[in-house]
């Protein structure tokens, strides 16, 4: 039977595992609430008669603002998805070795996770065809939809610009 020590320790993991559940949760709903406000004013700016050049330059700062946000989420998203999975990993571990120590294929005891948290890019480009992703691989699927479209707006905006220096019309 596990100690105080043992049972605080563990009490200690599980804290911080659902420290790093609850903050990673709450950033993919933040970063994806922000991206699509910025989705918005993109597609309320290309349906509206704006004119061209205010309606250039808006579009530029909203697919910049987007895209620079798309690659933090990512970062951020994919940072903190480790952090949580290594913590669910030593948790895991901790309890099993205090409850079932000599039980390796007891029912009762927990599966480990897997230590990496994150799936390569193509991968989950690949399994949103399948439509195997888990949660965590949807939303990072989903910031990789949105840092697409920042760049292909962010292009065609840029070279619109360039086009209307180069030959007057904008």
């Amino acid at each position: 039977m596990p100690d105080d020590h043992d049972l605080e320790k563990l009490r200690i993991l599980y804290s911080l595992r659902e420290y790093f559940h609850k903050a990673l949760w709450e950033e993919e709903k933040h970063f994806t609430w922000l991206l699509s406000l910025i989705a918005t004013g993109q597609a309320t700016l290309l349906a509206n008669a704006v004119p061209l050049q205010n309606r250039l330059l808006l579009l530029g700062v909203l697919s910049g603002l987007g895209l620079v946000i798309t690659l933090l989420a990512l970062k951020v998203v994919r940072a903190e998805s480790d952090n949580f999975q290594q913590l669910l990993w030593r948790f895991v571990r901790v309890y099993n070795q205090l409850f079932y120590p000599k039980e390796p294929d007891s029912e009762e005891r927990f599966r480990e996770p897997g230590r990496e948290a994150n799936s390569p890019y193509r991968t989950l480009v690949n399994l949103s065809w399948t439509g195997k992703l888990k949660i965590r691989d949807a939303f990072q699927c989903i910031y990789l939809v949105f840092a697409v479209a920042n760049c292909i707006l962010l292009y065609d905006v840029l070279l619109e610009m360039l086009l209307g220096l180069l030959f007057g019309a904008a």
